[in-house]
C-alpha cells in the first residue's frame, strides 16, 4: 500500500488536489461513494474528475507583454475563466493545468462506479437511458 507521501504525490499530478484536500472532500461525503454511497473496506476511494479538462485549450502570454513582467496563462473551462501565471510561458502554462486538474475534480467514488462513468464516457445523456432501460425490464418502470 502507497505512503501517504506517496498518495500525496499522485493525488498533486493527477488531480491537483492534496491528501488533505481529499481527506476533506471524503469527510464532507461521510467517508462513501458520492455515487452509490458504499463504504469500500479494501481500497481507496477514486478521485473522480472531469476528462475533457485534457482538452482545454491553454493560450500564453509571453513575460513582457501587457501583463508585466510574468507570462500570463488564459483558459475557459465550464464557462469560466481561468487565469494565471509564470515566470516563462512553459511555467505559466504549467501551472494553469494544476488549477485546471483542481477544478475538473467532482468527487470521490468507488471503483465499480468509476468504471461505469469511463465506460460511458461521462456521458450524463447515456448514463440516463440506461437507467430508463433498466427500469423497464426490471419492472419499476411503467
Amino acid at each position: 500500500m502507497a505512503t501517504d507521501k506517496e498518495t500525496n504525490s499522485r493525488l498533486l499530478r493527477c488531480y491537483g488536489i492534496t491528501l488533505s484536500e481529499y481527506n476533506t472532500m471524503l469527510a464532507h461525503q461521510d467517508g462513501k461513494c458520492a455515487i452509490c454511497g458504499s463504504t469500500p473496506k479494501s481500497r481507496r476511494l477514486h478521485t473522480d474528475h472531469d476528462h475533457r479538462v485534457n482538452k482545454v485549450k491553454i493560450t500564453v502570454e509571453p513575460a513582457g507583454s501587457v501583463y508585466g513582467n510574468k507570462a500570463v496563462a488564459f483558459a475557459w473551462y465550464k464557462n469560466k475563466q481561468y487565469m494565471c501565471g509564470g515566470e516563462t510561458k512553459q511555467e505559466a502554462r504549467q501551472n494553469m493545468r494544476k488549477i485546471l486538474l483542481k477544478a475538473s475534480v467532482r468527487g470521490i467514488i468507488c471503483w465499480p462506479c468509476n468504471r461505469g462513468i469511463r465506460v460511458f464516457n461521462d456521458d450524463p445523456v447515456r448514463l440516463r437511458r440506461t437507467a430508463i432501460y433498466l427500469e423497464r425490464f426490471n419492472g419499476e418502470g411503467n
